[in-house]
């Protein structure tokens, strides 16, 4: 009795579990066959006007990756900067979902960037070095990285010429870079930069350590997610979460919409006191966009361009606690009567069985 007592009430704790709702309101290359990436991230801010992309990859890496390249590819010449690896923990929690109580009433509603100029750390050669068919614009040292932007024209040159300087990749498939070099895109490569006193590099799991970001500044006509060169350090596929602030509302193909807010005065006020990283970056565009999808490896064979949503209304995801007032009281009567019915019930079938077993054995 006790284990169906247990079983039952168990069955009512799940009622009170939170439940989700909704509410109106590039490439990185592994070095080797150990390395897979599990999910991407990245933060872009578009000013449509100036054309101004600016670009924060992120993405979650397992395995050893003390040898290791992560290719960028842009339309256009990008600036290299670093931003405060608290961004990413600052935008998930402006677009984390709202706790609701269950029939406590309506939810509420859903409550570019630039960064300052600093040449601490940065080398760069002198630009346009041709070699073996890859022009080198820049080599320079941001943050915690070694980084590259090149040209090349045709797939072996560029591979080649990683492999020569150190930085290592998989990078097999020459029909997913020639689709690049056609579209005469921007390549920028980079590593983890050498420790000189050492001469080590960084422990194994560097997307683990506390490191900053890059943050990639160009121009472009749209904006283009290159998840066909992605595809080559995704097996099985990947989930791709992209933030991205605009003056619209965006959306690309199939992806699930997280959040969609347009900041007031009011609002940028807030952000800004309590997620400064973020916050600095909020200017004429406004409205921030939390956009998710899980890709299978085989529907990776193209890019993705993200455009403005057909419509501006504002969502945020909410998560619901607690129990309904009607149909879940209602729910949860039946269930009380069914279940001390079925505990009436048990004593009496018992005893049916008890007389029946009796009476056979006296025939």
């Amino acid at each position: 009795m006790t284990r169906h007592f247990d079983s039952f009430w168990l069955f009512v704790l799940i009622l009170l579990l939170p439940t989700d709702g909704y509410a109106p309101c590039v490439m990185f290359t592994p070095p080797n066959q150990e390395l897979n990436g599990t999910g991407q991230r990245a933060f872009i801010a578009y000013d449509s006007q100036t054309q101004e992309v600016n670009l924060v990859p992120s993405i979650n890496i397992r395995g050893e990756a003390t040898e290791f390249a992560i290719v960028i590819p842009t339309p256009s010449i990008p600036k290299l900067d670093t931003v405060n690896r608290q961004i990413f923990w600052e935008l998930n929690d402006v677009t984390r979902s709202v706790t609701r109580w269950r029939g406590g009433g309506g939810s509420s509603g859903c409550n570019v960037f630039t960064t300052g100029e600093s040449d601490d750390g940065v080398f760069v050669t002198s630009p346009s070095e041709e070699e073996e068919g890859v022009t080198v614009i820049s080599e320079q040292s941001v943050g915690a990285f070694d980084t590259v932007i090149l040209t090349a024209d045709n797939p072996m040159a560029l591979t080649d010429w990683l492999d020569r300087h150190g930085y290592h990749h998989s990078i097999e498939d020459n029909a997913i870079l020639q689709s690049y070099i056609d579209q005469r895109w921007i390549f920028t490569a980079m590593r983890l930069s050498v420790n000189v006193e050492s001469g080590e590099r960084h422990r194994a799991h560097f997307f683990d350590e506390p490191i900053d970001p890059i943050l990639l500044t160009y121009r472009a006509e749209k904006l283009i997610y290159p998840l066909r060169l992605t595809s080559i350090s995704a097996r099985e596929g990947t989930d791709v979460t992209v933030y991205i602030l605009t003056k619209n509302k965006m959306h690309f193909p199939s992806a699930r919409i997280e959040y969609a807010n347009r900041i007031t005065d009011s609002e940028r006020d807030a952000i800004r006191l309590r997620y400064p990283t973020f916050g600095s970056f909020i200017g004429e565009s406004r409205y921030l966009t939390r956009l998710r999808r899980s890709f299978a490896r085989t529907e990776m064979n193209t890019d993705f361009e993200l455009a403005p949503h057909q419509d501006n209304h504002e969502f945020r995801r909410v998560q619901y606690m607690g129990i309904a007032f009607l149909p879940d009281l209602l729910l949860l009567g039946l269930m009380t009567i069914g279940y001390f019915a079925w505990r009436r019930i048990q004593p009496l079938r018992r005893w049916s069985q008890t007389i029946s077993t009796k009476s056979k054995e006296n025939n």
